[in-house]
């Protein structure tokens, strides 16, 4: 039994998929892993992003029976800018209110997974999840960062690019347009396409946003690379982690 009144350390990994929180004592022993749903702002905006943060520290406060959370540092994707990560941060604090742990530090996604990756020294970091960023960090000390504009104007090779390479390339062909495999039984059905252009074109509609509400679970044993940058990230609230220049 560990005793009840040693500090935990919370880190924060939020994407443009899933959220993940690791709870870790001093000494590195992980006592808690949650999941939650996108905390990007620039998904599902500032409010969402407050309230998937603040629910997932909420689970966490209640999971661990009291004892107290001496500090928290969250990387979210979408939050580059240090007025972004004030207003997270701000919002956070209000949310929770007198809850909320002393020391909160928010910072960009890239930054806990490139200390996760090189613990210190210095590489290139490339992320391509839900969206896509490059950030390195050189000998001397300095850091670099490009890409990671967001799906509008940038997210090169993400998995939201990907997606909508292949959306695009079979919406041309059945509008006439070159022929891809995509086409074929797995997606015909999903997509109900008529066997002919209609006469007028459909009436679209905005991309859906999905719901910001988390949807906590356990995670498993299996170490992976999020719990290894949530780690990173716990350790990284004792003293702050070092900011990523845009």
């Amino acid at each position: 039994m560990m005793p009840s009144d040693l500090p935990v350390f919370v880190g924060i990994d939020a994407g443009g998929s899933k959220t993940e929180l690791l709870a870790a004592l001093e000494q590195d022993d992980e006592i808690l892993n949650l999941f939650g749903s996108s905390g990007n702002p620039a998904r599902v905006g500032f409010e969402g992003s407050i309230y998937v943060l603040s629910e997932l520290i909420l689970q966490a406060m209640k999971r661990l029976d009291g004892r107290p959370i001496a500090a928290v540092c969250a990387g979210v994707a979408g939050a580059g800018r240090k007025r972004e990560q004030q207003r997270i941060e701000d919002g956070i604090r209000a949310e929770l209110g007198d809850r909320a742990p002393a020391k909160i530090v928010i910072t960009h996604d890239g930054d806990i997974a490139l200390e996760a990756a090189f613990e210190g020294e210095s590489g290139i970091m490339l992320i391509s999840g839900t969206g896509s960023v490059s950030i390195a960090r050189t000998a001397n000390g300095e850091f670099l960062r490009a890409g990671g504009w967001g799906y509008l104007i940038g997210d090169e090779g993400s998995g939201y690019a990907l997606g909508s390479m292949g959306l695009r390339a079979v919406a041309h062909a059945f509008d006439g347009g070159p022929a891809t495999e995509l086409v074929e039984a797995p997606v015909r059905p999903a997509v109900n396409a008529p066997s002919r252009r209609p006469s007028a074109a459909p009436r679209r509609r905005g991309r859906p946003r999905p719901p910001p509400g988390p949807r906590p679970r356990s995670g498993g044993a299996r170490a992976s690379r999020g719990r290894r940058t949530c780690g990173r990230a716990g350790r990284a609230a004792r003293t702050g982690p070092a900011r990523t220049a845009r």
